[in-house]
């Protein structure tokens, strides 16, 4: 270096694609991959979701979900109807045991966003645009009637 060369600082060298590393331990062995493997094929791929429909729970990874008595029962009843689109207007008659709530009102919109929040699930009911919503008969979905 040249007094009117400015110091670099050093490079690390990379490895042009395809070049083996320089100490063979860097490379993981068979046992290692085959453990590996072993370990991914064991997590679950969904959440692990009981309606358990006599016991009134809702069970999220193990963890009961604390849900109102009008929260659970939107479940249930999307519950047994799990893949099929529900219209509002029968969710209305078939989950509210008061019948004088107005053609306007959003109190179904509004417990299907408590109860995606309180489940931490946003995909467990899916809201099918100017139709209803649909309970999404995940792999990991168990109804205990």
């Amino acid at each position: 270096m040249s007094v009117l060369t400015p110091a670099t600082p050093a490079r690390p060298a990379v490895r042009p694609a395809g070049t083996a590393p320089a100490h063979a331990a860097d490379l993981p062995t068979q046992a290692d991959l085959r453990r590996f493997e072993e370990l991914l094929a064991a997590l679950p791929l969904t959440p692990a979701v009981v309606v358990d429909l006599p016991g009134r729970r809702l069970v999220v990874d193990g963890q009961d979900v604390d849900l109102t008595r009008q929260e659970f029962d939107l479940v249930a009843y999307l519950a047994r109807s799990a893949g099929r689109v529900v219209s509002r207007d029968e969710l209305y008659d078939g989950a509210w045991r008061s019948h004088d709530l107005s053609d306007r009102t959003r109190t179904v919109d509004v417990h299907v966003r408590r109860v995606r929040a309180k489940s931490g699930l946003d995909g467990l009911i899916a809201t099918v645009r100017g139709v209803g919503y649909r309970l999404n008969a995940l792999d990991g979905l168990r109804v205990v009637a």
